[in-house]
């Protein structure tokens, strides 16, 4: 059993798999699946070059900092002087996979050692 297509993006997938599987037109398959047509025929806009090097700076700055967050990153992105705001490096950055990783956890010793023979 597949999982629930929740996301308009999931949804839009399915359609276009069915429309290429020969299921039925387009307008067919929206209404079956109950996808707005115009869900299903929009295409993403290309990122402009602004949007290109400031992502390119991000994946820069998060290689030699990478225990920084989206915030003290969009702070030194300020300070380089981009106009940015954090959320938008947080979702750049969610959109990427990059995360802080987690520190270590320190083991917790229970009992005591004995040095007897």
């Amino acid at each position: 059993m597949r999982k629930k297509a929740l996301s308009p993006a999931c949804r839009r997938a399915y359609a276009l798999k069915a429309v290429e599987g020969g299921l039925g037109s387009g307008r067919k398959v929206c209404r079956f699946l109950n996808v707005p047509r115009s869900s299903y025929w929009y295409r993403p806009k290309e990122k402009t070059s602004w949007e290109q090097a400031l992502l390119k700076r991000v994946i820069e700055l998060s290689d030699k900092h990478p225990r920084y967050g989206y915030r003290r990153i969009a702070a030194l992105l300020r300070q380089e002087g981009w106009h940015v705001g954090k959320r938008r490096i947080q979702s750049m950055r969610r959109s990427l996979g990059l995360r802080v990783p987690p520190t270590k956890r320190k083991m917790v010793r229970r009992g005591y050692s004995r040095d007897c023979p």
